[in-house]
């Protein structure tokens, strides 16, 4: 059952809205600060920001792409947008994910964007 907003309870599914995800040109050479192509990253207590692009760019450029057969855990991360550009958070295509006690600022184009297939752990 949906909440009074329109958004799923805690717990509920939610189909995935692939528009939004192919919005994004996710290629291996993409512009973004960091990308995770396979293997495994841990970040602790970091900034990542966007703050330093030009204004008013037309492609969305997210901060943290990771891919699949790749394995990320983010702890206490602060990921910074740019007011004047399509800027996103995460990008999680196909990999385990643990994130926990982060924060996003200034995203025009959405903070976390998770495509999981079954049997992939994505823990947020």
């Amino acid at each position: 059952m949906a909440s009074m907003a329109g958004l799923p309870e805690e717990g509920e599914i939610r189909k995935p809205n692939v528009k939004y995800i192919s919005e994004f040109d996710i290629q291996r050479d993409m512009n973004t600060v960091v990308m995770v192509k396979r293997g495994g990253l841990i970040l602790r207590n970091c900034l990542i920001s966007l703050r330093s692009l030009p204004k008013n760019l037309t492609s969305k450029i997210p901060c943290f792409v990771s891919l699949p057969d790749s394995r990320v855990n983010i702890v206490n991360c602060e990921f910074m947008g740019n007011e004047n550009s399509l800027t996103a958070g995460c990008l999680f295509i196909n990999s385990d994910t643990v994130m926990s006690s982060c924060r996003f600022i200034n995203f025009k184009a959405g903070a976390v964007f998770s495509v999981a297939e079954s049997g992939s752990q994505v823990v947020i």
